[in-house]
């Protein structure tokens, strides 16, 4: 039955004549047809809902980009609670479908480090955005990135809430020791330059372009290698005396994670002074010089008494080499030969560049001197002469050398007369280049006597 037949059946019930009371009818019919406009005005309402409802986004459960999805994150970088962060992370995070890039920005891509925001710059590619901080991220720090719900997709579709993850950074690696230290002095010319890092670092960023050393401006040739948590440089040849260095090391260099250090770390050190031969005893070209002479040279600073030796110190007379021994006490060196030297001859004495100071520094060059022994001392005359007969009783014996003598060499022990095998008495004195024997009494008369000087003079 239609509404309209419904209608009139209701009319005739209510009025029981549709022709009797036309007024009555038309207003009930009016009515009616009011509360049925209603209706299907609801109808109508209640299906463009429906239909909205129907036609807005969904959040799914899955990946890949789906008609009615609702952008999502699907996955960060770093993850959510990820630890041991390079300090220079570029943060990322990927959507589940193509976005509005224009709505990806600092304003919906934010990173904070507790309630600080940290500056840095969005970019936004693909289904990518990057957050790529202005400075390096602090170490062992906590920071919180958040995608808000203004970021949407191409249909102008939002996220149905903030995206939010967590992550903490790692320690950046540091110097902590190097060999030479900061402001060192007296450094050896052939140091060896090292430096101690804080945590193991990655090999690759250790070497000449990261550990540096200079000499003003002037970069320092040599080799870079790694070990353990150490760097060395090697220079290619010595340093150079009394000059300072300068070493390097920059941020380019990283541990194993890939943190690099947080800023350069430069130091420097001054090299020590040369060892020096300053005197000699015999001096250089020295003449008349003691059969026993102890040969000496004194140094210009500390040396290293190990590397003073009968390697490093050689007496030679023309080719050939002098027995004898070294030893060194203070700054001086002292060859002491095992005989006494021979008489009128030429010696020359050396000092090689293996000597060295305290500190590992080199003579600059081998030290070469020479000098020449004296003749032997003589007696060229006597008197009484030898076999001398009818000597005055009152004699003062006497001898004369060919060279002036030491006067402590000339006395009773060296200078004596005997009777027979008997030594008489008497006083011994020394003047110019004679040496004279004064007997306490006379001599006996008829008597052979006998006058020894001995070697001892």
């Amino acid at each position: 039955m239609s509404t309209k037949q419904k209608l009139a059946d209701e009319n005739f019930k209510i009025s029981g004549n549709w022709v009797s009371q036309p007024k009555k009818l038309k207003e009930r019919i009016h009515n009616k047809s009011k509360s049925i406009v209603k209706v299907f005005r609801g109808i109508w309402i209640v299906t463009l809902l429906l239909s909205v409802f129907l036609w807005q986004c969904r959040k799914d459960d899955f990946t890949g980009e789906i008609k009615f999805i609702c952008p999502e994150v699907i996955s960060t970088d770093p993850a959510n609670g990820a630890s041991d962060v390079l300090l220079n992370k570029l943060i990322s995070a990927t959507f589940n479908e193509a976005m509005d890039g224009l709505t990806i920005n600092t304003t919906t891509f934010t990173l904070k480090q507790g309630s600080t925001f940290i500056p840095g710059t969005v970019s936004y590619s693909g289904v990518v955005a990057v957050f790529t901080p202005g400075v390096n991220l602090a170490a062992n720090t906590a920071y919180t990135a958040t995608i808000t719900k203004g970021a949407k997709d191409l249909v102008n579709s939002s996220m149905v809430e903030d995206y939010v993850w967590t992550f903490t950074t790692g320690s950046a690696p540091s110097v902590v020791s190097t060999d030479p230290a900061n402001g060192a002095s007296g450094v050896p010319l052939g140091k060896v330059v090292s430096v101690l890092f804080s945590k193991p670092m990655g090999i690759a960023s250790i070497n000449s372009g990261t550990f540096l050393l200079t000499q003003g401006v002037t970069p320092v040739p040599g080799v870079v290698t790694y070990s353990g948590n150490t760097a060395m440089f090697t220079p290619t040849s010595s340093f150079s005396a009394n000059t300072v260095y300068t070493g390097t090391i920059t941020t380019g260099a990283k541990d194993v994670l890939g943190n690099a250090i947080m800023s350069n770390y430069v130091w420097s050190f001054n090299t020590g002074t040369l060892p020096l031969v300053i005197t000699t005893d015999p001096v250089n070209n020295a003449v008349n010089v003691s059969l026993t002479k102890i040969i000496t040279a004194t140094f210009s600073k500390p040396m290293d008494a190990t590397t003073l030796n009968s390697t490093t110190f050689t007496i030679k007379q023309g080719l050939n080499v002098v027995a004898g021994t070294v030893t060194y006490f203070g700054n001086i060196v002292t060859f002491t030969p095992s005989a006494p030297l021979l008489p009128s001859t030429l010696y020359s004495a050396t000092i090689t560049s293996d000597a060295k100071d305290i500190t590992g520094n080199k003579l600059p060059a081998n030290y070469i001197w020479s000098f020449t022994t004296g003749n032997l001392p003589l007696v060229i005359s006597t008197d009484p002469i030898n076999e001398a007969v009818n000597v005055d009783r009152n004699k003062v014996i006497s001898a004369t050398f060919n060279k002036v003598m030491d006067i402590s060499s000339i006395n009773s022990t060296n200078f004596t007369v005997k009777k027979g095998g008997v030594a008489i008495a008497g006083s011994v004195t020394y003047l110019g280049m004679k040496g004279s024997f004064t007997p306490t009494t006379i001599l006996d008369p008829n008597t052979v006597y006998t006058c020894t000087l001995t070697t001892g003079i």
